[in-house]
């Protein structure tokens, strides 16, 4: 398929193709190039019709690459849950029981 050929793709299809399609779109899809993220070289794909923008970001990471690139970090991941006890006769003891199993739990 070469760059001027149209995509049609209708509603109907993309509700098929996915889960909650809520319309479809087309863009011109385009590649930044000299981005650095975590000493890796990477591409980033882009949609958009705007014709400098993907210049301008390959531009901007080129610079930021000769200063080391971006660098990305995160969070430890931290997860809440409940545990619902029903018809417990010691409570003192169900608590024990559950904080003593914490971490299998």
């Amino acid at each position: 398929m070469g760059l001027t050929e149209e995509v049609n793709l209708s509603s109907e299809i993309a509700d098929q193709m996915i889960e909650n399609a809520i319309g479809v779109f087309g863009l011109p899809l385009g590649v930044a190039l000299n981005f650095i993220v975590d000493d890796e070289p990477v591409v980033v794909p882009m949609a958009t019709e705007e014709p400098s923008i993907i210049a301008a970001c390959s531009y901007i990471a080129k610079l930021v690459a000769s200063h080391g690139g971006f660098h990305s970090s995160s969070d430890d991941p931290i997860m809440i849950g409940q545990i619902q006890v029903l018809d417990v006769r010691d409570m003192d003891h169900a608590r024990h029981q559950i904080e003593a199993n914490e971490q299998e739990l």
